[in-house]
């Protein structure tokens, strides 16, 4: 059996700074409070950001506006000589960029778009377009402007 002097002779246990009133304790428990709130605010700004980032939304480009028309074979016209009942008269140059647009796009249609779709070639080496396929043309060219990738390459 151990004598009762001894014990205060004995080391202090680990947790002594826990329950001691003295101003070391005292310091190193407020210490350590900090250290946990600091952990603790880490942790929950690196949660806030995971949780907010997934919140945001979608950027979507806005359409480009023309304001005038463009210069085809030195007219204004941007390839379109002019509208009749059944659709439009274009120029080669405008036919050449109609068929590279749906080369581009034209699998995100159904049915997919092929070239020459709604084109019938005229005697004077213009051609005519539909007026669905000139619907059709105009989206094209909204979509190229927009920088829009096509959905099914």
């Amino acid at each position: 059996m151990k004598n009762p002097e001894s014990r205060s002779q004995e080391p202090a246990p680990r947790t002594h700074w826990k329950s001691c009133p003295c101003p070391e304790c005292e310091s190193k428990r407020d210490e350590k409070r900090f250290r946990f709130f600091l952990i603790v605010a880490i942790l929950g700004a690196v949660l806030a950001f995971i949780a907010l980032s997934g919140c945001a939304g979608t950027i979507t480009p806005a359409a480009v506006e023309s304001h005038q028309a463009s210069f085809d074979e030195g007219a204004q016209n941007s390839g379109v000589v002019a509208l009749i009942p059944g659709g439009a008269i274009i120029t080669p140059r405008a036919h050449e960029r109609y068929n590279g647009l749906i080369a581009i796009y034209g699998r995100d249609f159904l049915p997919t778009l092929t070239a020459d779709y709604g084109i019938t070639p005229r005697a004077d080496g213009n051609f005519e377009i539909s007026r669905e396929a000139l619907q059709k043309f105009i989206l094209l060219n909204q979509w190229h402007r927009m920088g829009r990738e096509p959905k099914n390459k």
